[in-house]
């Protein structure tokens, strides 16, 4: 899977992991998808939670070109915002709770946030 958008942003999946390489910007590895349906998020640091909603954002091309089962994510930012963990949610509840944000008009900018408190929490993980 490959999508390229009309600014040239480009969003793609190598051996599993999921790249996004923004213009100007360099390629980051935004997490990995695994053959049976499910895609995991590594949300690393307090900049990935959207404050006004208390929710974790997602590039809507990548959730849509995917197609998983579940989302989950690997929560390892600070703990005194966050426990440290694994959350998880099925795609179903994923599309029913998800609230759309644009913030530019062009590209990869559409974003859909998941409150956190709609993610079950699995388990501790170690930094």
């Amino acid at each position: 899977m490959k999508c390229i958008d009309k600014v040239g942003n480009k969003l793609w999946v190598d051996s599993g992991k999921v790249f996004l390489k923004l213009v100007n910007k360099k390629t980051r590895n935004i997490g990995q998808a695994f053959e049976e349906g499910g895609y995991v998020f590594f949300n690393k640091v307090s900049k990935d939670i959207y404050r006004n909603l208390q929710a974790f954002g997602f590039c809507e091309i990548a959730i849509r070109e995917i197609q998983p089962d579940y989302i989950t994510v690997k929560w390892i930012g600070d703990k005194r915002e966050l426990k440290r963990g694994l959350y998880k949610i099925d795609k179903k509840k994923f599309e029913e709770v998800k609230i759309y944000q644009y913030f530019k008009k062009e590209g990869f900018e559409l974003q859909c946030f998941v409150r956190i408190k709609d993610f079950e929490y699995i388990k501790e993980v170690i930094k």
